[in-house]
């Protein structure tokens, strides 16, 4: 992740890059996930954007949601630079 990374969540929150760790350090791992139809957007040499779904369970809540997240390479290093929700409500 670059230092200047940001997530965008199914609540409206944009969370920085230490709010990021933080939050990844605090919380319960999935106990499952599944991606499906991942699609990956070419915005430069060095620079994709990865859009897929994603399920994802922990205990009795399921997670479903449209994602997108771009990376570029820095320092020869694929590093996520933006991360983003979108709840599918069907």
């Amino acid at each position: 992740m670059t230092n200047n990374a940001l997530m965008i969540l199914v609540n409206g929150m944009i969370i920085d890059y230490d709010t990021i760790i933080q939050t990844l350090n605090d919380a319960e791992p999935w106990d499952s996930y599944e991606i499906k139809d991942p699609k990956l957007l070419i915005l430069s040499e060095n620079v994709a954007t990865l859009i897929y779904s994603v399920t994802a369970k922990r205990g009795t809540s399921e997670f479903v949601a449209l994602n997108s997240s771009t990376y570029s390479m820095v320092n020869g290093e694929i590093k996520l630079n933006l991360y983003q929700q979108t709840r599918m409500t069907h």
